[in-house]
């Protein structure tokens, strides 16, 4: 299988939302950001996405999946570090994120932990922060060198 990563299509959601729903990650809104903010990767299945929400200038990474029977390859990594990019590419000044079960992985990547109240108004309003995750997720965020 030769795996590469490759800007999502509307075709893709569909997949993706297979992916998301498989990996545990909440589903809502998923659609707000797909198929623009998102990266796939896939042969002849999608076995791995990521999505960049945007809000003013800060970004919200989410749905960041792989496929159980591939993780350990690097995939999740690189898949956010594509994202990450991207977001600097749109010249956002911090990407945030919530998660349940990976704050350690996400902090070797840079994000920082800090209070849910520190997100902008935008972002605190989108359905994953305010409906979609529970309080005890853990939030986090990157600041991003423009």
């Amino acid at each position: 299988m030769t795996l590469a990563l490759r800007p999502a299509v509307l075709a893709d959601l569909a997949a993706c939302r297979g992916l998301v729903d498989a990996c545990g990650l909440p589903l809502g809104g998923l659609e707000y950001g797909f198929p623009g903010g998102y990266v796939v990767v896939a042969d002849e299945i999608l076995v791995g996405c990521a999505g960049v929400e945007l809000y003013g200038a800060a970004g919200l990474l989410r749905s960041v999946a792989v496929a159980p029977e591939i993780r350990g390859r690097g995939l999740g990594e690189q898949l956010t570090r594509d994202r990450i990019a991207y977001a600097r590419a749109m010249r956002l000044e911090s990407l945030w994120l919530l998660t349940t079960t990976a704050p350690a992985y996400f902090s070797r990547l840079g994000f920082a932990a800090v209070g849910r109240s520190a997100a902008p108004e935008s972002l605190r309003r989108s359905v994953e922060f305010a409906e979609l995750c529970p309080a005890s997720a853990t939030c986090m965020r990157l600041l991003l060198d423009r």
